[in-house]
């Protein structure tokens, strides 16, 4: 066809995802293969460029990459924006009656933007609440871990990389804290 499929993404169900590109403009695409349901068209979500027989293909921003490319190594400020953000739009989702479940493969991002794949999807229904408490806890705790492998694999470490790296744990920690607690108190 007219789409190179590069790498599968997610297997969920009946749905396997791709990320792909279109032969004919050299353009990223995602490739949504044995989609069922009809994918919403909402602010900060994938457009639509074409439906094939047996798939649909998402446009993908020129630059962006999966969430989960940054499990364990966002800084907690650009972590803390793409968690509000992603809040924000389940919200909106949710305010429409659309249950939608975001998966770190299938949220893309790109400086301070984000973008949903496929809400409106069945393979995608979900609780919007606890998804999105499971996407802090990946980014989060996987880099208060990381933050620690300098003190394990060094023999000594200064007090300054210390101090930094104990700062950067803290503050990790903290907006994990804070995610949980927003996640709790959120309705339904």
């Amino acid at each position: 066809g007219s789409y190179w499929l590069r790498r599968a993404l997610a297997r969920l169900a009946s749905l396997t995802v791709y990320e792909g590109q279109d032969t004919r403009t050299g353009m990223p695409v995602m490739v949504l293969v044995g989609a069922k349901g009809e994918p919403v068209e909402a602010e900060g979500s994938l457009k639509v460029l074409d439906r094939l027989e047996d798939a649909l293909v998402l446009e993908w921003p020129l630059g962006a990459v999966p969430l989960s490319q940054y499990a364990g190594v966002a800084d907690p400020d650009r972590l803390a924006h793409w968690v509000r953000e992603i809040a924000k739009r389940l919200a909106a989702l949710e305010a429409q009656g659309i249950r939608y479940a975001p998966r770190a493969e299938l949220v893309l991002v790109k400086g301070r933007s984000v973008w949903l794949v496929g809400p409106g999807l069945e393979a995608l229904a979900g609780e919007a609440a606890p998804a999105l408490l499971e996407l802090a806890r990946l980014l989060a705790g996987l880099a208060t871990g990381i933050g620690g492998l300098p003190v394990l694999l060094g023999r000594h470490v200064t007090d300054r990389v210390f101090d930094a790296v104990l700062g950067f744990a803290a503050g990790v920690m903290l907006a994990l804290g804070g995610f949980t607690v927003a996640a709790q108190d959120a309705p339904g």
